[in-house]
């Protein structure tokens, strides 16, 4: 796995620096909002993100987009003990603070029109929870993302973005915390040729 991280880091460095000789370099910045799921997660409910990004095009090569976002996931269902107690734990739902840096295949930015996009990043997640802050300590741990999405060039200078990503987030024994986001906002581009 690490030796894959490693040639993806050398191949997005060569791209960058062909990119920069060539003065073709596009930047711009990008929000978004939405609703995210978890996966197979009995403390948390649905909930809202919000995300902000950079961009930085490494011409046809791709898009780095240096992310951080804001979840907060709804409060976990009620459930049941033995078939017929329902538990009420009157607790909220966690916050999420992820800051990363995401790979986007195929969102060019300056170009007009349809642009099917695939994303991949790696970022680090920290978690928190107002109601159980004296229980446990918030945590910050690596994770992982990848996704599909569709972004439409109203015009060289702005587009509409929408994705959707599933999130990894290992944990101790081998489990993992997943969800995943559903977003929808708006890009800005500046700059390049």
């Amino acid at each position: 796995m690490k030796k894959g991280l490693i040639a993806v880091s050398l191949l997005i460095l060569m791209a960058a620096t062909t990119t920069q000789a060539q003065g073709g370099v596009t930047f711009g910045v990008g929000a978004s909002g939405g609703l995210t799921y978890p996966i197979v997660q009995d403390d948390q409910g649905n909930g809202t993100v919000f995300a902000l990004r950079g961009r930085w095009s490494l011409g046809g090569f791709g898009v780095l987009e240096p992310t951080l976002a804001f979840t907060k996931y709804g409060a976990p269902d009620p459930f049941e003990i033995d078939g017929h107690t329902s538990l009420d734990l009157g607790i909220d739902g966690s916050k999420l603070t992820m800051y990363g840096l995401n790979f986007v295949l195929g969102a060019t930015p300056g170009a007009v029109g349809l642009k099917p996009v695939f994303m991949g990043g790696v970022g680090f997640y920290k978690t928190s929870n107002d109601d159980t802050e004296n229980l446990q300590e918030s945590e910050t741990k690596l994770g992982f993302s990848g996704g599909l999405g569709l972004a439409i060039g109203l015009s060289p200078q702005f587009e509409l973005d929408a994705r959707g990503q599933l999130h990894v987030i290992p944990s101790e024994g081998g489990a993992s915390k997943k969800s995943v986001t559903l977003l929808v906002g708006i890009n800005i581009n500046f700059g390049g040729n």
